[in-house]
């Protein structure tokens, strides 16, 4: 199916101007995509947890699951990947959060990833008719949750990685935009945030991705942001999946790019 000549001018000048791929990222696009292949995977088989916490949000006990590797990690911690997922799985059932994203290459596909993995799940808080809760109303307590990982022994604080789609992707923004100093890198995957904050960021590591063909939260959602933050921070990366709509996260976490990407960073100080 064709863009529409408007929407593909569009498409172009976003592309022209940002200076990204309009393909999906390869796992040949990092140089750091070798540590990824199965001399560094298959020894670590993920033990994929379900943890409860008391949620001050809510009142209620929450479920959540953690990832942990097998094996020794190769720095004495592992990293962390945050993951927050979308709107359609909000609610009090941590299976639906292993539907998409980081969580489903984990416990519904069985892959090995070289990171504890972090997947809440963010709760159904609003009245009928009333605007969604999304992951800023429990902002506070899902990081509590890494840090508690972290007091654990089983996560490197210098190496926290974040990442959320669609409704999670606006939560990685805004996490970041909160705690600008805890993370290592972040990668919003079809989100949006406020460009006229995004600057905050500094020199953060971020990698957004987006489909061009986007009908549910437009690619200028994450164009206006990487426009917005490379005033300050030139490295800010976008790809765009010209042919792919709202769900190009089957794209961005079924790969090893992203994973090797984050391996590459360490927190500044």
């Amino acid at each position: 199916m064709m863009l529409p000549p408007r929407a593909a001018l569009v498409l172009i000048a976003a592309l022209a101007l940002l200076g990204c791929r309009a393909s999906g990222p390869s796992d040949e696009e990092t140089p750091a995509a070798a540590r990824l292949d199965g001399t560094i995977m298959e020894p670590h088989p993920a033990r994929l947890e379900l943890r409860s916490y008391r949620s001050p949000t809510t009142g209620k006990d929450r479920g959540y699951w953690v990832s942990i590797p097998a094996g020794t990690p190769p720095e004495g911690r592992w990293p962390l990947i945050l993951f927050l997922h979308g709107l359609g799985e909000r609610g009090d059932d941590p299976k639906r959060t292993l539907i998409h994203g980081v969580t489903k290459e984990l416990g519904v596909k069985g892959r090995s990833l070289p990171f504890v993995v972090l997947g809440p799940q963010c709760p159904r808080l609003e009245s009928e008719g009333a605007s969604p809760s999304m992951w800023p109303s429990v902002r506070d307590e899902i990081l509590g949750l890494a840090d508690a990982l972290i007091a654990e022994g089983l996560v490197d604080p210098e190496r926290q990685y974040l990442t959320g789609l669609s409704m999670g992707g606006h939560g990685a923004w805004d996490f970041a935009l909160h705690a600008p100093a805890r993370f290592a890198a972040i990668a919003p995957v079809c989100g949006w945030g406020d460009p006229d904050q995004v600057h905050t960021l500094g020199t953060l590591p971020v990698w957004a991705f987006h489909g061009g063909r986007d009908q549910t939260i437009p690619a200028a959602r994450s164009v206006a942001m990487i426009d917005s933050l490379r005033r300050v921070n030139p490295d800010a990366r976008l790809t765009l999946y010209p042919d792919l709509g709202h769900n190009c996260w089957d794209q961005v976490y079924g790969g090893a790019a992203l994973y090797a990407w984050f391996l590459e960073h360490r927190r500044r100080p």
